[in-house]
């Protein structure tokens, strides 16, 4: 069963919600605290190299892996290595993504697109991710959907805002389309 992108969403934040975004809303709280104890626990690892993270506010896609391509192109001369979660993919990670050995069932599509620009790391543990594109001789990391990741400290975020969409309704998961409130997304920018 595939999930849809519920409407509400994207409504206008000045029009009135319907009953489900307002339902919705009542977990939200929920979510939120669950997030808190999850970032409080973590302390970020901090790489030997540079680590650029691209990422977005909003759950769902914005533009994050072409932004990450171009800032790739940028800095070809630096040995840019990329690192990405490798969603729904089912490889062992940490590993070094071939496009010759590897499907997108045990990778993930984003990666795959990802690596025929320059070598990819999936790692659902972005530490040991970055540690191996480390060996393998990264002089930075593009870090593709990694915003909310508490793992990694990051040098620099670049935050990606769909220009169509913006935040939408303005409101956290899963009554709204934000991964967290957005003074915080942009805090860490």
């Amino acid at each position: 069963m595939e999930l849809k992108t519920p409407n509400f969403w994207y409504r206008s934040p000045s029009t009135e919600p319907p009953f489900p975004e307002m339902a919705l809303g009542l977990l939200s709280p929920i979510y939120r605290l669950a997030d808190r104890c999850n970032r409080n626990r973590v302390k970020p690892h901090k790489a030997g190299i540079p680590v650029i993270c691209i990422g977005n506010a909003v759950a769902g896609g914005s533009g994050k892996t072409p932004v990450a391509l171009a800032i790739s192109a940028l800095l070809n001369d630096k040995a840019p290595y990329f690192l990405s979660r490798g969603y729904k993919g089912n490889l062992p990670s940490p590993a070094l993504v071939s496009l010759t050995e590897h499907s997108y069932a045990q990778v993930g599509d984003e990666p795959l697109l990802l690596a025929q620009t320059a070598p990819t790391v999936i790692s659902k543990d972005r530490a040991l991710g970055v540690t191996l594109a480390q060996e393998k001789g990264a002089g930075v990391v593009i870090m593709d959907d990694g915003l909310q990741n508490r793992a990694l400290h990051k040098d620099i975020t670049f935050m990606v805002i769909d220009g169509m969409h913006g935040f939408g309704n303005l409101k956290t998961l899963p009554a709204g389309p934000l991964r967290e409130p957005l003074h915080e997304a942009f805090e860490k920018t």
